[in-house]
């Protein structure tokens, strides 16, 4: 074998749950896990965008990109894998339980979620990796569309979820199961791309466009109040309970045309407002960051097209793996 060329280990279709057909989830190892050194390297864990509901997009989102982490001579006009790969312990792509679309789905497990379900797989999903390949690695969270969303929310809180009331938006965990001794870790960091940050002003910004109130109410119920305690823009405590925080990306695609750059900006502002220091950008604009870095990446295309082809979803993980290690 080419020692430009590196084989990896592929282990799909894994079931973390047993609730219903969707609790599953795919791996990735560059090389045996006990050969990558938790001092050394990190995992990537990605959530799949898709409104919450289309049944198209899922865990499989993350493998075009992996064809790029792990480039075939025969299918790749440069055969190299990106040299951030030596710092990857592994990759996970883990579907979650979707919202329903119509009246039929809402006899399925599977498709009959309502917030906080989702978050809740995902923690579930992330507890299953903790035991069985938990090395005491850290993880980058990273998440696409409403998956930026769902990002957001488990790094906010490692306990499963209740329906957070209005007064206090989303920062409150209460267990709901017997896992209290196997929560996840938080992640070190989280990149959200074309991420879904304010979700009341996403349905105004779209009122012309029935599909977003749509698919919202699916996801979350009928109130607004709910939406905007679920959005990130309203985890005015994300710096302080996020204690393992340190390097945020947001990237979106000027050519994206579902979800406008105000998304992008929204959160940019609380971060900044919270202490995030923005590459470039001088000093955060509030106080309790400390360590904490905040990139902007502006990617190209379509809203899919961020993860479609592969090549912008691995250059993206590529740099916030070197740029955090950069601060090990």
């Amino acid at each position: 074998m080419p020692p430009t060329q590196q084989k990896a280990i592929y282990r799909n279709n894994i079931a973390y749950g047993d609730e219903h057909r969707l609790q599953l989830l795919d791996i990735c190892l560059p090389r045996p896990l006990e050969e990558s050194s938790p001092e050394e390297t990190v995992w990537v864990v990605y959530l799949h965008g898709g409104a919450y509901r289309d049944p198209l997009q899922n865990r499989t989102e993350l493998h075009p990109a992996l064809t790029h982490f792990f480039p075939s001579p025969s299918t790749s006009s440069s055969p190299i894998p990106p040299p951030s790969l030596s710092k990857i312990a592994g990759f996970a792509s883990i579907d979650y339980a979707l919202s329903p679309r119509s009246p039929a789905d809402l006899d399925d497990a599977a498709t009959n979620a309502v917030h906080p379900r989702h978050v809740n797989d995902v923690l579930k999903g992330l507890r299953w990796l903790g035991r069985e390949y938990g090395r005491g690695h850290d993880y980058i969270l990273v998440g696409h569309s409403c998956g930026g969303t769902i990002a957001f929310q488990v790094a906010l809180s490692q306990k499963p979820w209740t329906n957070p009331s209005p007064s206090e938006p989303s920062q409150t965990a209460t267990t709901t199961d017997n896992e209290d001794d196997d929560t996840p870790s938080p992640p070190i960091s989280l990149l959200s791309l074309a991420g879904l940050h304010n979700l009341p002003l996403l349905a105004t910004n779209h009122i012309s466009i029935p599909f977003y109130a749509t698919f919202l109410a699916a996801a979350f119920g009928p109130s607004r109040a709910v939406w905007e305690a679920a959005s990130p823009t309203s985890f005015s405590r994300l710096t302080e309970r996020w204690e393992g925080g340190r390097l945020v990306v947001l990237g979106w695609s000027g050519e994206d045309g579902l979800v406008e750059g105000e998304q992008r900006e929204g959160m940019r502002g609380v971060l900044r407002g919270q202490g995030w220091v923005e590459d470039g950008g001088g000093e955060g604009d509030g106080e309790g960051g400390g360590n904490r870095r905040l990139m902007m990446v502006d990617l190209e295309g379509g809203h899919d097209e961020v993860w479609e082809g592969g090549m912008q979803l691995c250059k993206v993980i590529a740099l916030a793996v070197e740029e955090l290690f950069k601060q090990y």
